[in-house]
């Protein structure tokens, strides 16, 4: 699958520096939509992966849907999760090295 990896800095008023986030820093392949306040990232190889958006909610990153999929010969199970709603749902798809626009958004290009 796709591996791109970035580091992200923050930059901390107080210290007057830029600060690793973690959290972010852990996304595979990330996408930024800055003007909607949301991150998408994820990685799938060839027997499956997973992905998530995050949101700007309440001056924090927090996880607002979140993917799982598996690849079992031809039928393709993606297991998607709305953390803050408490709702999940599980639809068959084509398997695919990138997710549906419809699962999750993404800027990456295969």
């Amino acid at each position: 699958g796709i591996k791109n990896r970035v580091n992200v800095y923050l930059f901390n008023p107080k210290r007057h520096c830029y600060i690793l986030d973690e959290q972010l820093s852990d996304l595979s392949n990330p996408t930024f939509y800055i003007k909607q306040k949301k991150i998408t990232g994820f990685y799938i190889g060839n027997g499956g992966g997973g992905g998530q958006r995050l949101e700007w909610i309440n001056n924090k990153w927090r996880i607002t849907k979140e993917f799982e999929v598996d690849k079992d010969g031809d039928t393709t199970k993606w297991k998607i999760s709305y953390p803050l709603k408490k709702k999940k749902e599980g639809v068959v798809r084509p398997f695919k090295m990138m997710p549906p626009e419809d699962i999750l958004e993404t800027d990456i290009k295969w």
